[in-house]
């Protein structure tokens, strides 16, 4: 191709942006379309035969071709290579202007000391010019032009520069506009197949105070959960009348969440649509919220049975408690204090039990134990203990014989993980003697001038062991002694990462104590664990003091 002038030259230049500006208003045309369109301008004003444009990636090592001239993939060329992304490192001699950030021409291709080769099929190269696209310091993209007749010159730099910095300013337009249709096609992919419900709203307020909201836009999940439809463009109140009176707190949640821009999550009832609605709900700009959120009504009413269940539970439960915890008796002999703290409502249903149990000959047995676990169960175990053991008592004189016959009973009854312990103590005040027998439950202790803990086998809970013969130890007690029975809660109360109140500070207690009565020396027991505790026991706590009217003074021995 003859040189042309520097006139024919502007005017080229002139008509080839004029082709590039009327493709790039063709708002269907893809980033590769109008760069092969610049390309094919850039050509025809060089003379040229192939070009190419390489976009370069951001660590500025790495590269990605984007596409050839129409000639030179119609007729120059056949190598594969779209998008395929390669080191700089690894190109020709054409990235030499990537080294020194500015075009370079090579109008003897055979000649370079440096050159690589070229890979099948790629166009034959004679010469060539390229030149870099810089922004903010970093090279965006790389244009190169080849096998013109005659020799690249500064006419060609000024022109593949011109048309090259133009078609960056589309490109950067088109990837912008394609990212942006990528994003929103991403966008409505999601809202449109989400399964929680979404709702934009912009709220409506009088005097500062939030009275009504209008839907912008909702998804199809909306429609799905509320069963509201054409919502878009119309009033809360319109779609959900009288919801201003029946959820005031919507309003209230969403006015505040509008104007201030801080998101918040709660559940709520719309008793207009008798639905349950788990929501999260945030501000992208003033006076607006999106509201996304599940319908949970099947588990709120799932739970709403379950409550139902267990209050039912705890009132059997309550009901056989009260039937396993009898009244105080009262005695001519005998003053017996009584105190019971449960840990909680739940603790108390089935915990700590007690009896009192009046045989022949003016004796009394007095029945104290606990049961492993809680609840419903634990009451139904306490109820066959002690309903079987006062089935037992009436017919045995030693504590010790009567738990051995009730543990052979129920060991194949109780569940294993639901072991009971039980203190058995029978008070005869004529003979003045306590007889005492202990399935894995603590001593009792006797109070006279000093506390001291009755020395006995404590054996194992009741249901473990199907023939264990448990021991009973006698012992002689005079007026005015006490005795005290508890449960392991007492001793057991301890505050948070503290050591147990245990027989450590009990015996001070009982000791400091030992001239108030049965039951005033109950209470303080009790308190000064609670206390001790911090209030949180975790454990019930029950203590039976037994005072002596009439007795004879004696020493222990053996039964």
């Amino acid at each position: 191709m003859a040189p042309i002038g520097r006139q024919a030259l502007r005017e080229a230049v002139d008509s080839a942006r004029l082709r590039i500006l009327i493709a790039a208003s063709n708002s269907a045309q893809s980033t590769d379309e109008m760069i092969q369109i610049v390309l094919d301008q850039i050509e025809s004003v060089t003379g040229s035969e192939i070009s190419f444009y390489h976009f370069v990636e951001a660590d500025q090592k790495t590269l990605s071709l984007q596409t050839w001239s129409s000639n030179t993939l119609k007729n120059m060329c056949t190598a594969e290579g779209k998008g395929r992304h390669y080191p700089i490192a690894e190109a020709g001699v054409w990235v030499d202007c990537v080294k020194k950030r500015r075009p370079v021409i090579h109008n003897s291709y055979a000649s370079l000391p440096h050159r690589k080769g070229l890979p099948e099929g790629h166009a034959p190269v004679i010469r060539e010019l390229v030149v870099p696209i810089i922004r903010s310091d970093k090279i965006m993209a790389l244009i190169g032009v080849g096998n013109k007749p005659d020799e690249y010159d500064q006419a060609d730099i000024e022109t593949v520069s011109f048309l090259g910095e133009l078609s960056w300013e589309m490109v950067e337009r088109l990837r912008l506009h394609e990212e942006l249709r990528q994003s929103e096609f991403r966008y409505r992919s999601l809202f449109e197949n989400m399964l929680d419900g979404l709702a934009h709203c912009r709220m409506i307020y009088e005097d500062g105070i939030p009275t009504d909201f209008v839907y912008l836009t909702v998804n199809n999940s909306f429609v799905t959960l509320t069963g509201l439809k054409n919502a878009a463009g119309k009033k809360a109140s319109e779609l959900i009348p009288g919801i201003r009176k029946s959820n005031p707190e919507l309003l209230e949640i969403y006015g505040r969440v509008a104007i201030t821009g801080n998101p918040e999550r709660f559940e709520t009832h719309v008793k207009a649509l008798a639905r349950w609605f788990n929501v999260s709900v945030f501000s992208p700009s003033r006076e607006h919220f999106v509201a996304i959120f599940d319908d949970i009504t099947d588990r709120k009413r799932a739970e709403d049975q379950l409550v139902k269940k267990e209050q039912r539970s705890r009132n059997i439960a309550t009901a056989l408690q009260d039937a396993l915890l009898p009244d105080v008796p009262t005695r001519d002999d005998v003053e017996i204090g009584l105190s019971y703290r449960g840990a909680s409502t739940a603790a108390r249903l089935g915990g700590d039990f007690y009896d009192f149990i009046e045989l022949s000959e003016g004796r009394l047995a007095v029945v104290i134990g606990d049961v492993c676990g809680k609840g419903l169960g634990a009451a139904k175990s306490t109820a066959m203990v002690k309903y079987t053991l006062r089935a037992y008592i009436k017919d045995c004189r030693d504590p010790g014989a009567c738990l051995t016959r009730l543990n052979r009973t129920l060991a194949d009854q109780i569940d294993m993980e639901k072991f009971v312990t039980i203190g058995l103590a029978v008070l005869d005040t004529s003979a003045g003697s306590v007889r005492y027998a202990s399935a894995g439950h603590p001593p009792p202790i006797f109070i006279n001038n000093d506390a001291e803990t009755m020395e006995l086998e404590q054996g194992v809970p009741l249901g473990v062991i199907a023939d264990y013969e448990y021991v009973t130890v006698n012992k002689t007690v005079a007026a005015e002694e006490k005795f005290a029975l508890y449960t392991d809660g007492l001793i057991d109360a301890r505050p948070k990462d503290g050591e147990p109140f245990g027989r450590k500070l009990l015996m001070p207690e009982i000791n400091s104590g030992r001239d108030l009565g049965a039951h005033e020396l109950c209470q303080r027991l009790v308190d000064s664990a609670v206390s001790y505790s911090g209030n949180a026991v975790k454990d019930d706590i029950a203590v039976i003091v037994i005072k002596i009217k009439k007795g004879l003074h004696g020493s222990i021995d053996r039964a």
